[in-house]
């Protein structure tokens, strides 16, 4: 990670003629491990959430009009979120994992639905993790 940081970092200052750090503090992370019930909010929070935080009125109205806010989801092409719908098939994306969690897209779809639905797209379980500074 630091690698990759520092040639963006390198990168960026060169093209915007800037000096100076991009990113502000060390790389952190926490480790998912064996924790399924983590993984299946953090899948959805990575794929769903910050996707419809974009969503016309955002998270709100996607809780308001689940039809057009799964509609988005499917299309919104910067995600992997249609590939675990099941309407799309990117080379790249390896669904091993939660393919094991979520057999079937419509698995997956009745998960996102619900959270959508009960407007816990950022369960606690999600917060329970959260890197603290």
């Amino acid at each position: 990670m630091q690698k990759l940081g520092l040639g963006y970092t390198k990168y960026s200052n060169i093209k915007y003629e800037e000096v100076g750090r991009l990113f502000q503090g060390p790389y952190q992370y926490k480790l998912v491990g064996d924790d399924q019930i983590y993984l299946e909010y953090l899948s959805t929070y990575i794929q769903v959430k910050n996707v419809l935080e974009l969503f016309p009125g955002g998270i709100q109205a996607a809780e308001k009009n689940i039809n057009q806010a799964m509609k988005f989801l499917e299309e919104y092409i910067f995600s992997s979120c249609p590939d675990f719908l099941g309407v799309r098939k990117s080379l790249i994306i390896d669904k091993d994992v939660l393919g094991e969690i979520f057999p079937t897209p419509g698995d997956y779809r009745k998960f996102v639905v619900d959270l959508i639905k009960s407007g816990e797209l950022e369960h606690e379980v999600i917060k329970k993790y959260t890197i603290e500074e």
